[in-house]
């Protein structure tokens, strides 16, 4: 009798712990259901309205962007667009206060304290969509303050919160992680086996300028190869901005193997001096492009096209070869 009552009293605990279990997580889907519900109500709300605050990055549940290829030095900068739009068509009628700052967060590798993160030079502004526009833009600037030296795969971050205050309060966030990488051009080759068609990857990740000429702007000398910032080339006239570039590209391969897509930027932006023998290859009396030369600018990347003669072959690199099938060269020396 008393073992059975014994087992009855554990019975009855393990019952106890059980429901409290299952209330527990009802109570936590119940939180999340109800958190959901209304967040699409005031969506819809607010869309009743005509009021529409979104962002290219920034989002109503914190999204985490990790962005990667840093030098580690200097500042890195993020560009941010908040719009007042549904679609081309339908807008806010209003202009659109809000307030936007950015808090630096801390990493595995460098403590918050370390960053400094602003926006105009304060770490918290005041701004304004304005009803005349679709949008307005802003950079979020990261500089590392810390002394000692990062290395490759250290990184900063910081958090980004946009709310606006008039005529209606919605909050929009991000966090931005920044990885030290490798800080210069890197190239890769996309291909299939039965694919007609084949990619060269390249990417940018310098943040800056090389001057290839000798020139003055605004009372500034530059002498040939110096490096120039973002700041200062956006500041420079458009005849001296031709005599500058981040990345001289030429590719070059064999015309019986590949045929460049001369509709694509690289060949309709290509230096001058491609009518010579040295970027033309002669075939059965004809002449076809076997290389070409064009500037890639700062932070940025391209696809250049080839179309294959031999679409059996996969010329993936380095996936699938070590072999390049179209040979890459960046021409720029930096002082």
């Amino acid at each position: 009798m008393r073992r059975a009552k014994k087992l009855f009293n554990e019975h009855k605990y393990i019952g106890v712990c059980v429901v409290a279990i299952l209330l527990v997580l009802f109570s936590c889907l119940f939180v999340s259901y109800a958190r959901y519900a209304l967040e699409i109500f005031s969506n819809r709300f607010l869309m009743t309205q005509n009021f529409y605050f979104s962002s290219n990055k920034l989002k109503e549940n914190t999204v985490d962007y990790a962005i990667e290829n840093w030098a580690g030095t200097g500042s890195y900068d993020v560009n941010i667009t908040m719009q007042n739009t549904a679609n081309l068509l339908v807008k806010t009628t209003k202009d659109i206060k809000y307030n936007v700052e950015c808090e630096s967060v801390s990493t595995k590798s460098v403590n918050a304290s370390d960053v400094k993160c602003s926006i105009d030079g304060e770490s918290a502004v005041s701004r304004t969509i304005s009803k005349d526009s679709t949008n307005d833009s802003f950079v979020v600037k990261l500089t590392y303050t810390g002394t000692k030296e990062l290395q490759k795969n250290d990184s900063i971050k910081v958090k980004v919160t946009a709310i606006s205050s008039d005529p209606y309060i919605k909050e929009l966030s991000g966090t931005f992680e920044v990885f030290v990488g490798y800080y210069g051009v890197t190239y890769t080759i996309e291909d299939k086996a039965n694919q007609v068609y084949l990619n060269a990857l390249i990417t940018n990740a310098r943040n800056f300028y090389v001057s290839l000429e000798s020139f003055t702007d605004n009372g500034v000398t530059y002498d040939v190869n110096e490096k120039i910032n973002l700041d200062e080339y956006a500041a420079l006239s458009d005849e001296n901005k031709k005599k500058c570039s981040s990345a001289r590209i030429t590719l070059s391969w064999d015309a019986n193997q590949l045929r460049l897509d001369t509709t694509g930027y690289a060949y309709m932006h290509r230096t001058q001096g491609h009518d010579n023998e040295e970027f033309l290859q002669e075939i059965d009396g004809k002449h076809f492009i076997k290389k070409v030369m064009f500037d890639l600018d700062a932070e940025s990347s391209m696809a250049v096209k080839f179309f294959k003669l031999n679409i059996a072959a996969d010329n993936s690199y380095p996936e699938k070869t070590n072999t390049l099938i179209v040979d890459y060269v960046d021409d720029i020396n930096i002082k």
